[in-house]
């Protein structure tokens, strides 16, 4: 099992003791050709602030593949500390996003991969965390538009495609 201890994340505090994500670099020559991607390591007390509101402060640690903006990293795809991983994938012809609707949790696509993987340690838990998504299309600045995407969830267990359209967000299992 993963064990935790309290002074885990103490190097990755910034000066005010908030936990920071880590970029590990470039591990391939021509990523400087792409989007700043690197590899990001965020901690379990990184505190991520979504669009909505809330502030996750305690979750699962992750890493992935990210552009960090702002302190926030905009993971592309990531793996929690239990396996449970996340990939955002181009989706451009048929993605449609939503706005805010009353009695679901509304993300911005993308806040979507750090919410799941922060909250579940398993797909399953994964599949009922979405049921009660909606995906806006609110960017996260104005030099980073919404990108459309649908996204691959997977575990030792087996594979969701989640697919947000004119129907609202869909979810397919990988059989």
């Amino acid at each position: 099992g993963v064990t935790h201890d309290e002074d885990d994340d103490a190097q990755n505090r910034d000066a005010v003791g908030a936990p920071q994500p880590q970029v590990l670099g470039e591990l391939d020559p021509l990523a400087r050709i792409g989007f700043g991607q690197s590899v990001a390591v965020t901690p379990r007390h990184y505190p991520f602030a979504f669009r909505s509101g809330e502030t996750l402060s305690r979750h699962h640690a992750m890493i992935g593949m990210a552009h960090v903006a702002a302190g926030f990293p905009l993971y592309y795809e990531a793996t929690n500390e239990h396996g449970l991983s996340m990939a955002g994938l181009n989706f451009p012809h048929s993605c449609v996003y939503h706005p805010a609707r009353e009695g679901k949790c509304s993300l911005a696509s993308f806040e979507l991969i750090p919410y799941v993987l922060g909250r579940c340690a398993t797909l399953s838990e994964a599949r009922t965390l979405l049921e009660q998504v909606n995906i806006t299309d609110e960017s996260f600045a104005p030099q980073f538009p919404a990108s459309p995407l649908h996204w691959m969830v997977s575990d030792k267990t087996g594979a969701l495609v989640v697919e947000s359209t004119a129907d609202g967000l869909q979810m397919y299992e990988n059989e």
